[in-house]
């Protein structure tokens, strides 16, 4: 409250008491204004009592009730549910009339109008400042309550909490703690602490079983125990709600809870029985409609299609008015089309459109239509239903689907691939970019293959090769190609005129070897009878084994059996596939044994070792490169002139690579690319030499490699994955937006191709690194969308939530990842849980991530991360200092898993923290002794040891144990942490050189660690203690900007502000606080974050800001802030020449903070300046003279004072 507005009040008053004696009166027709004014307020016509309180202050500005009536305003605003102009009105009060008695109340409605409005931050500081300033007043324990429900609307759970719990503190036997107790219950379960939870919640029926809220809290304990899965427990609460408060509404809730259970038990008859009873119990309740409707769901769940009909209809009778009646009639058509009365559910679904023609059911009604249709065999039906559904939902995302189906229809069971022809065109046609292009090219193909026109057959599946070539598509287009070229391209004519002139020949007697030869190519090649081919040619080899044609009737029989086994995979006939493999290589080996002379003999071998490896395709990986390096390097062996060399070389060079012998890889593949340029097999030589380079860590060459490949094939088959390799090396050099283009161009160029997917997921990886979250978010949904059946789907969903995360919004990073845990595929979900749990854990919500991590192990036990969650569960509950639940969690999976060592440490590591230290250092020394081998758990324990020390100032053992990790075990996974301690040690020996050495040498050595971050902070402290600030600053922005727990950041961001002050970098002080208001703009010091930005932007001479900043460091509860700042905005003042605002704030700090220390008496003291700078000497004098005499002639204020005065008074 600035002093002119004081004076002001006081002279206002003055005149009052002055005419007081002639103006009886008027007070009595003010008294009855205000009371008429009071009374429609009481009678609840708050517009009016508004009115006429405003009429009072028009009339009777100066009136001693004029206070009460800006109040009476204020109240009735707020009682009228006007929030806005109520918090207006309420804060010109309070700030004209700040020793009113009604400023209580006032301060506890406008409190409430902010959180009625849902400005629950202000709600806050509005209601805490009433806490403080006004402790016994009424209305505390419901400003406290309402700060509560503030926080929960924030999703500050915790300081819910907290809040809750000192209402029941402070006020234990108020009325409104059973609400307190219960909304911390609520509370708890929304964190995830489901013990703390049950627990509240069953402390309001022992403290305050009277309580309204003591059936609530019952029922939500059970509401708790179920979400849990502590059905049994959960029932158990229900069943107590029912029969201690029969009377009370949320028994209502309870029955139908129970029903729910049996619902998520799959229980389903009990399920019925119980929502029946609720239904003939209390037939009026508001959940009637809900319990009806879940009856029938309940049916349909058990698959009873007759009793879900019957229920569902009962519903649609009984609920006219229900919200869940569009949802049940579209459910009673689709249990209709389950149990086969199709009829009946298509008049449904058409109902249903009627009755809700714009909805998205309705659209997904017609879709159920024609697939009623379809399914019931009905197809010229469910051809006009889909071609309904395309003429009324033209821009429905199943547009393209539905089309499909019409295709399918005539194709299929129509068998009119003719008229499949057009559908399949117009699919192309209008919708060229959906998803089903290229099985939809692939289909048209089908249908001129089944017509029997195999040239156009050809030419449509070559479209789906060159269209859509890296398209899982593509490869069955190529092996269609094949199988009508193999088997379907008969020439009929040419065979039937050349076997009449051999069969002529065979009767005469005279057939000759070679025409024998002829006869089985004729039935091979023309024919495409390779069973006949096969025959003929093994009788030709057994008749004329040294005939000149022999070597060549040996080849073709194995070429006849290759082919045989080509056809009986297309037909998936497995069996068959082996059979005819082994006889293939069989026939090519004896080509090279008794044949070894003969031109076919190097193919033949290759041929060999291809069908061998073909039937020997279940070996180990490395068992199967060894076999396929020893093959093809015999090969080259024995044919070094090869026109396969190339061939061999390739496989050679996959294999070296696929055993990690990368340099021999690249001789390999080195070899073809340049000694057999003309290739077909050069481009992916070329392809693999990039990407040896890659794996060997030379990314430089890679590239290199990697455009020369591009550059020299640029229409070859390995191309896509040569640009594939050059955005890799970019986005792995950090080069992101480089290899966004080069992805982006490998997604339009092969958008049908796995690598085409994966680049869609590379670029929002990308846009992820550069913190582009909107772009990574598109990429990612794109994906997601485009793709369904990815494989990377997991990988898009996590970045998704990666990008969530990393705005801040924690809620949709787990929602999106949740959507993953409920996947059929247990692999998936439990993958998914994992990262829940994982993304709860790197945000500090170690309750949340426990929950997920238990989840996993108890939905998903075969899950492959099984051992990787029970080590979560477990290093959870030590980040939670719940040590001894951790080492019953490493108790049981070492149970489960006695041969992980890993277990059995961590039961060690829990004993040295639990302070066990004998039992710790004798299971440690029996631990080496079994596992020797186990270093990296060795120097673990030896760490663990180290850490225990260190703490209880054991200091030169604890060194002792850090040096021996370091020394002995320099690459275990404990080398950082030991390091971190050794620094830790010369830290708290105030060694601080020693210290910065091995901090320094920590984030050298381990920078992208977690635990980076805590070492960076401490290294920038111990730089400040010695003044190195710029390398302070270094390490404090480090730890800003990495800490994603959040545990170091406001810490680092202050202390690196602090940092800046100390070099004179005012403005890149500023920079720092404002970083820390974006990361952590809820903190409970962050007023004091204001505060130093106000100081640096006044150092930096940035006054107008510098009062912005100060304004919002008022913001606080602290008053030696309040006055620091309030000083400080009178210096800018000052600073700026504005010298009566200077006075102005100096004297707010003398009159709003005077018991603080220091600051009153020091903006007094620059107060008199003030006015000696507007030469208001008589103001100036005055104010000496009031310091001296409160502070004393002898102390340091007294004297400036007086040396102040004594100037004054010689010159004025």
């Amino acid at each position: 409250m600035n002093m002119p507005f004081r004076c002001t009040v006081a002279f206002i008053y003055l005149i009052i008491i002055s005419f007081y004696s002639v103006s009886l009166a008027q007070d009595s027709q003010e008294e009855a204004h205000l009371k008429f004014a009071q009374k429609l307020y009481e009678d609840g016509l708050y517009v009016m009592s508004e009115n006429q309180y405003r009429e009072f202050l028009q009339k009777y500005p100066m009136s001693i009730y004029a206070p009460d009536a800006k109040f009476g305003i204020g109240r009735s605003l707020y009682a009228g549910k006007n929030y806005e102009k109520a918090i207006q009105d309420l804060q010109r009060f309070l700030y004209e009339h700040p020793q009113s008695p009604k400023v209580p109340e006032a301060t506890f409605l406008l409190g409430d109008a902010y959180y009625q409005r849902g400005d629950y931050g202000e709600a806050i500081r509005i209601f805490q400042k009433l806490e403080n300033n006004f402790p016994q007043y009424r209305s505390v324990p419901e400003a406290i309550l309402k700060t509560g429900f503030s926080y929960a609307e924030l999703n500050d759970l915790q300081h819910a909490i907290l809040t809750y719990q000192r209402l029941l503190d402070t006020f234990p036997a108020h009325e409104l703690a059973p609400r307190a107790l219960y909304e911390m219950g609520i509370a708890y379960r929304r964190v995830g602490d489901f013990d703390n939870s049950v627990q509240a919640l069953e402390a309001i029926s022992t403290r305050y079983s009277a309580s309204e809220w003591a059936p609530k809290a019952l029922f939500q304990r059970g509401k708790t125990l179920a979400e849990e899965r502590q059905y049994e427990l959960a029932r158990q609460a229900y069943r107590d709600v029912i029969r201690r408060y029969p009377n009370a509404e949320i028994q209502e809730d309870a029955m139908y809870g129970l029903g729910e259970i049996e619902f998520a038990r799959a229980n389903y008859d009990s399920a019925v029985v119980e929502w029946q009873r609720l239904l003939e119990d209390k037939p009026l309740s508001a959940l009637a409609d809900n319990a009806q409707y879940m009856i029938a769901k309940a049916h349909w769940a058990a698959k009873r299609y007759g009793e879900a009909v019957n229920a569902l209809r009962q519903f649609l009778s009984i609920y006219t008015d229900s919200p869940l009646r569009m949802q049940a009639t579209f459910d009673l058509a689709k249990v209709q089309l389950e149990m086969g009365q199709t009829r009946a559910a298509i008049s449904q679904f058409e109902r249903f459109i009627m009755d809700y023609p714009q909805t998205d059911l309705a659209q997904q009604a017609q879709y159920e239509i024609g697939y009623a249709y379809q399914t019931a065999g009905q197809f010229q039906n469910a051809i006009s239903a889909y071609r309904k559904f395309l003429a009324d939902y033209p821009l429905a995302d199943q547009a393209d689907q539905v089309q499909a189906e019409i295709a399918k229809i005539f194709h299929y069971p129509l068998d009119r691939p003719d008229m499949a022809i057009r559908e399949y065109q117009n699919l192309l046609i209008q919708y060229p970019s959906s998803p089903l292009a290229d099985e939809t090219q692939f289909e048209l193909g089908k249908c001129y293959e089944d017509l029997g026109n195999y040239a156009q057959a050809v030419k449509e599946y070559q479209r789906v090769e060159s269209t859509y070539r890296n398209s899982t598509w593509a490869e069955t287009a190529r092996q269609r190609i094949d199988y009508i070229r193999l088997y379907q391209d008969k020439d009929y004519e040419t065979a039937t005129a050349q076997l009449f002139i051999l069969l002529e020949a065979a009767l005469s007697g005279n057939i000759t070897s070679q025409q024998r030869f002829e006869i089985a190519r004729i039935y091979g090649e023309d024919l495409k009878d390779y069973a006949k081919a096969a025959q003929l040619y093994e009788k030709f080899i057994q008749q004329f084994p040294q005939d000149p044609l022999a070597d060549d009737a040996q080849f073709r029989l194995g070429e006849t059996y290759r082919w045989l086994a080509k056809k009986a995979a297309l037909e998936d006939l497995p069996a068959q596939v082996r059979s005819y493999q082994s006889r293939a290589g069989e026939a090519y080996r004896a080509v090279a044994q008794n044949f070894p002379d003969s031109p076919f003999a190097a193919e033949a071998q290759i041929r060999a070792i291809e069908s061998d490896l073909a039937l020997s395709y279940r070996q180990p990986g490395y068992e199967r490169s060894m076999q396929v390096l020893r093959r093809y390097q015999m090969y080259l062996a024995t044919y070094p002139q090869s026109e396969f060399a190339d061939w061999a070389y390739l496989q050679i060079g996959n294999a070296q690579r696929e055993l990690g012998n990368y340099t021999e890889a690249l001789a390999a593949y080195q070899t073809l690319r340049d000694n057999y340029a003309n290739s077909e097999w050069a481009d992916e030589a070329a392809y693999y030499i990039g990407y040896c380079y890659e794996l060997q860590g030379n990314r430089a060459q890679a590239l290199v490699e990697y455009e020369a490949a591009v550059a020299r094939y640029p229409d070859r088959n390995s191309t896509y994955l040569a640009q594939f390799g050059i955005a890799q090396v970019q986005q792995r050099a950090g080069q992101y937006q480089s290899a966004i283009t080069a992805f982006q161009n490998v997604y339009d160029t092969y958008p049908y191709s796995e690598v085409g997917e994966q680049a869609l997921l590379e670029i929002g990886n990308c846009y992820l690194q550069l913190r582009q979250f909107s772009p990574a978010l598109d990429a990612y949904q794109r994906l997601i969308a485009t793709y369904p059946e990815s494989r990377f789907l997991g990988e898009a969903y996590s970045g998704m939530a990666n990008a969530y995360l990393a705005q801040g919004d924690k809620e949709r990073a787990v929602q999106t990842l949740t959507r993953l845990t409920e996947s059929p595929n247990t692999q998936v979900a439990g993958e998914s849980l994992y990262r829940v749990g994982q993304l709860h854990a790197e945000t500090g919500d170690y309750r949340a991530a426990l929950k997920s991590y238990q989840q996993l192990l108890e939905t998903t036990p075969d899950s492959t991360l099984k051992i990787e969650a029970y080590q979560a569960v477990a290093e959870t509950y030590l980040q939670l200092e719940e040590i001894t639940k951790a080492q019953n969690t490493y108790l049981a999976a070492a149970h489960e898993f006695p041969q992980r060592p890993r277990f059995i440490f961590g039961q060690i590591v829990c004993d040295f923290r639990l302070g066990n230290i004998k039992t710790a250092r004798k299971a440690a020394d029996r631990f080496r002794e079994q596992y020797p081998k186990e270093t990296n758990l060795i120097a673990g324990l030896f760490y663990e040891q180290g850490a225990y020390l260190l703490e209880h100032d054991e200091l030169d053992a604890a060194r002792r144990a850090f040096e021996d990790v370091i020394q002995n075990y320099p690459t275990s996974e404990y080398a950082d942490d030991a390091l971190f301690g050794l620094g830790m040690y010369y830290y708290k020996r105030n060694e601080y050189e020693r210290a910065v050495e091995k901090f320094s040498e920590f984030m050298t050595k381990y920078t992208g660690q977690p635990l980076a971050v805590e070492v960076s902070y401490y290294e920038g402290t111990t730089r400040f203690l010695l003044q190195d600030y710029e390398n302070a600053a270094k390490a404090f922005t480090y730890s800003v900007e990495n800490d994603r727990s959040g545990e170091f950041v406001f810490d680092a961001g202050y202390n690196l502000g602090l940092t800046y002050e100390q070099m004179d970098l005012w403005n890149r002080a500023v920079d720092a606080y404002n970083m820390l208001l974006e990361k952590q703009p809820r903190h409970p010091d962050i007023a004091k974050v204001h505060y130093k930005i106000g100081f640096a932007l006044q150092e930096a001479e940035r006054y107008a800001e510098a009062l912005a900043a100060y304004q919002r460091a008022l913001e606080t509860d602290d008053p030696e802030l309040g006055a620091e700042v309030q000083y400080w905005m009178g210096e800018c003042y000052y600073a700026m020449g504005d010298y009566d605002e200077a006075i102005t704030e100096y004297l707010k700090v003398k009159y709003l903070y005077p018991n603080v220390p220091l600051w009153p008496i020091t903006a007094w003291y620059k107060a008199g300046l003030a006015n000696e700078q507007l030469q208001r000497w008589e103001e100036a004098k005055r104010i000496y003279r009031k310091i001296i005499a409160d502070q004393g002639e002898a102390s340091e204020w007294g004297q400036a004072a007086a040396v102040r005065l004594e100037v004054l008074m010689e010159r004025y």
